[in-house]
């Protein structure tokens, strides 16, 4: 769990200090300040930088058109700030005052070194890759050596590993055929789009016969009190009537509800059911790790904010995650605000991030932290964070 924060070279965001935080934290700030950089450094700190999150948070941002436009630059590069590689310019992700615990990210030309391995038997020969950076004072020994390749150093903890930038097109491809296997991530998310019915089978298929699956009706009924249980059909059944069109999802939720006699189907009771579902399924899957929640209001009314962020505080305490989420609302950040007043046990912050207009740090990314007690100065005062 994260007590602060710092972020360089990530983004927008040359330099981030946040210099303290809680284990359910809301960053607010104005539209294109820097919040959803925040959470994408997040989960590559999470995941040691896991080539699949890497894929992902590329892809959200339609960033693989460069490869289209100019095969000569990476889309990894707008990773970066200034959206290039510079010499000796490396993203920084971790606590403000432990270096060693500290992600690092740098662009490094390398050569690859293919080791012998002595074995004991077998009758084989076998090899170990590793890597030997390039630098100005070895450069002109392997100008024309073929296994020159250039990679992403990565850093944390001690330990170090690569991933390879070149033919970058092929390896998306590959990746994404594997990466659920491959993801080794301590991390889940929630963005700002619903996600597919197949999605909420999957994740439903990992607690519906555990004890966890109570607090995911409980979170449902927060909408609907009358919804009794849940289940998935084959969508399959489903299709043989001409009048079911989405014949590529494999799975619909249904609900019983109290009063009715027949099946009801959980996307039919609006967005804001699905929302607590997604929610309460995400923190399941982030257990003893990291929660992040792009515009945690998207889909609820004010009226139930209240109690969701109840059962994120209750959840992650059980569950021991750290949680991030963002927002725009004035009803998000007054929910969040009265529920963790109330929870003492669980320490809850919100933090602003914005650009100064005059000061040293004039349009410099900048965190303002607002504690508990500033948060119960807040819900007195009504004065405006966003």
């Amino acid at each position: 769990m994260l007590n602060s924060l710092l972020i360089e070279n990530f983004r927008s965001l040359e330099k981030l200090e946040v210099p303290q935080l809680g284990q359910i934290n809301l960053i607010v700030g104005r539209n294109n300040s820097g919040k959803s950089s925040v959470l994408d450094a997040l989960k590559l700190y999470a995941s040691f930088s896991d080539e699949g999150t890497l894929v992902d948070i590329i892809d959200e941002h339609d960033e693989f058109y460069i490869l289209e436009e100019d095969s000569s630059v990476s889309p990894y590069e707008s990773l970066f700030y200034g959206r290039r590689f510079k010499e000796n310019h490396k993203i920084i992700i971790g606590e403000l005052n432990d270096p060693e615990t500290r992600l690092s990210i740098e662009a490094s030309k390398a050569v690859e070194l293919h080791l012998p391995v002595d074995k004991e038997s077998g009758g084989f020969l076998a090899y170990q890759v590793s890597y030997q950076d390039i630098d100005d004072q070895n450069e002109g020994r392997f100008e024309e050596d073929s296994n020159v390749v250039n990679t992403f150093k990565i850093t944390q903890n001690k330990k170090t590993k690569r991933i390879i930038l070149d033919n970058l097109a092929d390896r998306i491809y590959r990746n994404r055929n594997r990466k659920t296997k491959m993801n080794i991530k301590s991390y889940s998310d929630i963005t700002t789009s619903f996600i597919s019915n197949d999605e909420l089978g999957d994740a439903w298929d990992k607690v519906g016969l555990r004890d966890y699956a109570s607090e995911v009706l409980k979170a449902l009924q927060i909408i609907e009190p009358k919804i009794q249980a849940i289940n998935f059909v084959n969508a399959q059944d489903w299709g043989r009537s001409s009048l079911y069109t989405r014949e590529k999802e494999r799975r619909i939720p249904l609900v019983r509800i109290e009063g009715v006699d027949f099946p009801i189907p959980l996307k039919s009771m609006g967005d804001g059911i699905i929302r607590l579902f997604q929610l309460s399924l995400r923190l399941y899957e982030a257990k003893d790790g990291f929660l992040f929640i792009d515009e945690f209001e998207n889909g609820l009314h004010f009226g139930v904010q209240k109690q969701a962020w109840e059962t994120v505080f209750e959840l992650s305490k059980s569950l021991n995650i750290q949680v991030f989420a963002t927002t725009h609302s004035w009803d998000c950040i007054e929910s969040f605000t009265q529920v963790a007043l109330e929870r003492t046990d669980i320490e809850g912050c919100l933090f602003r991030i914005g650009k100064p207009t005059r000061g040293p740090m004039k349009d410099k990314t900048t965190a303002t932290i607002f504690t508990e007690d500033d948060l119960k100065i807040l819900s007195q005062s009504h004065v405006e964070v966003r």
